[in-house]
């Protein structure tokens, strides 16, 4: 990770696609992290606890042909980089989500090569305030687990949610892992059937249960979310799974029509419904649309949004905006993008829509900041405005790099 820039990469106010009223959000700044012959990708922002950032992802230095391995790096509000990490354990490894926990510290999640298991197994790194590692546990069997979430528990536990194939019918199920404080198993638990069922999200839930967030009957998916695209089984549903404290089952709700749907994050809300966003196959014009629906506390279906292309449309990432609506954010390969002030058409493009509280859509905007982006997480960010991650393709260097994105009103 040898540069950023932090020159502000121009502003844009565009017309919405779709004939929606203008985007009433500026792009601020970017930073761009990586290097020649350095790939690197940032699957999750979040704000930390003085207003900064803390990006995840993954770090491959190619010309060695080196392993991926793990990296953080660590922003003020402005972007500008304050310490960057990268974790290397002899083996391919990579972090989906990073966090920052109560005590000051961050906790990172994903999946190694190096474990206590076979092909690949679940993987949690604890580091103190400047990234320094504290403990690192991997979690698995002579199979293949890996995990795409984690959460901070009260008891300053972590649950970890993914998927393992040390399944009867070597099938993939959704994995829970339970932890203490020093990482320590506490308990898991499998939930699944005779096909593919993998968990992107987990959250606890204001009863003190959990909620996880995903697919089942999909089909095996290997790698990041990324790859759904192309994979993914005409049989594959949205799923929502609510648990208690302990991980049985209370309820569980599929979504979709007679092609594959997905979720790629949820949340709850503050009247105790769901939010789910992803992509769906269903009645669209292209390949993938983007996709939200949002539910009551039980799991039914109060509305359902779709919006996409004759391309690939997907929504990795969703949060809350300051109004009650929604705010998705991923990729678009079928809309014309805003490149400092042009319209240009690219493979990748990032996409941001914003819905109100009802599912209706405000605005679309496709936009880049490289030659071909992927917009991976976005959270509300201090003061106002988003704080958007990814990856893209840095045209000085022609190589792949992570992005910090701030879009302000």
């Amino acid at each position: 990770m040898k540069r950023y820039t932090p020159a502000v990469l121009g502003f844009v106010f565009l017309a919405a696609t779709c004939g929606r009223r203008q985007v009433p959000f500026e792009l601020d700044w970017t930073r761009l992290v990586g290097g020649v012959e350095v790939r690197e990708e940032g699957y999750s922002v979040r704000v930390t606890h003085d207003g900064g950032f803390v990006l995840g992802g993954m770090t491959q230095t190619k010309p060695t042909g080196g392993y991926p391995c793990p990296f953080v790096v660590r922003t003020n509000p402005e972007g500008e980089i304050l310490w960057t990490q990268s974790y290397q354990f002899g083996g391919c490894a990579v972090f989906h989500v990073v966090e920052q926990t109560s005590d000051g510290g961050y906790i990172g999640v994903g999946y190694t090569e190096v474990g206590v298991g076979g092909r690949a197994d679940c993987y949690l790194v604890k580091t103190d305030a400047l990234g320094d590692t504290l403990w690192t546990r991997s979690y698995g069997t002579p199979e293949l687990e890996v995990a795409y979430d984690v959460e901070e528990l009260p008891d300053r536990g972590f649950l970890l949610v993914g998927f393992t194939n040390a399944t009867e019918d070597n099938s993939h199920d959704i994995w829970l892992v339970r932890t203490d404080a020093e990482g320590r198993m506490v308990w898991n638990r499998t939930y699944g059937g005779n096909m593919d069922d993998v968990g992107y999200r987990v959250q606890r839930t204001q009863d003190g249960g959990f909620a996880v967030a995903g697919y089942r009957d999909g089909g095996f998916v290997p790698g990041y979310v990324v790859e759904l695209t192309a994979l993914l089984k005409d049989s594959c549903q949205a799923y929502l799974l609510k648990l208690d404290s302990l991980g049985e089952v209370e309820w569980e709700k599929t979504y979709g029509g007679p092609k594959p749907e997905a979720v790629m994050d949820a949340m709850q809300l503050w009247d105790g419904g769901y939010i789910l966003a992803g992509l769906t196959r269903s009645n669209t014009a292209g390949q993938d649309d983007v996709y939200a629906v949002r539910t009551d506390r039980v799991g039914d279906t109060l509305w359902t949004f779709t919006i996409g292309g004759t391309d690939i449309d997907v929504a990795y990432s969703v949060d809350t905006t300051p109004s009650g609506g929604f705010i998705l954010f991923g990729r678009t390969d079928s809309f014309e993008a805003d490149s400092a002030g042009q319209k240009v058409r690219h493979k990748n493009a990032l996409y941001a829509v914003e819905l109100d509280r009802s599912g209706k859509v405000l605005w679309t905007w496709p936009f880049a900041v490289g030659f071909s982006d992927i917009g991976y997480c976005v959270r509300r960010a201090p003061g106002g405005g988003y704080v958007l991650s990814g990856a893209a393709v840095d045209r000085s260097i022609n190589d792949v790099e992570a992005f910090l994105s701030r879009i302000t009103p």
